[in-house]
């Protein structure tokens, strides 16, 4: 099984040779249907196994879903699927907070409840990150839609 990485991302969101493979206009959150993205410890004797690890019910930062300003499914430069996600700026500052303080850890990005990654941290990032690791696109598109609160 591919391990998931959050990435911060290096590039500009705008700055890939190709056009995003989702942008059906809906890439920003509207009328308040974004659901919030949470960061979550994991449970101390679930930090290395390679199933799901359990994590904490209290998030150590939750993002409320209309500060998600997009978020947009493409692909690397080797066809691998990615979730870029843009956050306003307040966020992306807590978020910067909370990844230098967890260099090293793992975190879980949670959605709604739901595991969507659990990532090491490299380094710290901050309101551009990346999600991959997903197996395939489809899988990319469920968390954006889930993101964004609309339909699959």
């Amino acid at each position: 099984m591919h391990r998931l990485f959050l990435l911060a991302a290096a590039l500009l969101l705008g700055g890939c040779a190709q056009a995003p493979l989702v942008d059906d206009g809906a890439s920003r959150c509207a009328s308040g249907g974004c659901r919030d993205l949470t960061l979550h410890d994991l449970v101390a004797d679930a930090r290395d196994r390679d199933e799901a690890p359990a994590f904490l019910p209290e998030p150590a930062l939750r993002i409320p879903g209309d500060r998600i300003e997009q978020a947009i499914v493409d692909v690397d430069e080797d066809g691998r699927p990615l979730l870029d996600v843009v956050l306003d700026e307040d966020s992306g500052r807590e978020l910067q907070a909370l990844s230098k303080s967890r260099i090293g850890k793992r975190m879980a990005v949670v959605i709604d409840g739901e595991l969507l990654v659990a990532p090491y941290i490299n380094g710290p990032f901050g309101p551009r990150l990346r999600i991959s690791g997903f197996e395939h696109l489809p899988a990319a598109k469920r968390a954006r839609a889930r993101l964004l609160g609309i339909a699959d």
